[in-house]
């Protein structure tokens, strides 16, 4: 990994925490990953990571993971995690 990539991910992190109201981003982010349908006449759709955790609701997450006791415990010294159920 150069230090290019890794200045990429720092910044794209960044930018995630400062445009979403999550408690903590996702550790792995693919925020140069995009999905892109085209027509042929001109029209489409794209999905993007940002956009879509812009629609997770902070609030109310009724997701949970098999292992997110464990990720919390093991992040016990962060401040943030505590307000992860």
């Amino acid at each position: 990994m150069g230090s290019t990539y890794i200045a990429s991910n720092v910044i794209s992190f960044y930018r995630f925490e400062s445009q979403l109201r999550l408690p903590q981003v996702p550790e792995m982010i693919f925020a140069d990953n995009i999905l892109q349908l085209r027509h042929q006449k001109g029209f489409g759709i794209e999905f993007n990571a940002l956009d879509a955790l812009k629609l997770v609701d902070p609030e109310n997450d009724l997701l949970k993971v098999a292992v997110a006791k464990a990720w919390k415990d093991a992040r016990y010294y962060c401040r943030c995690c505590s307000y992860v159920d």
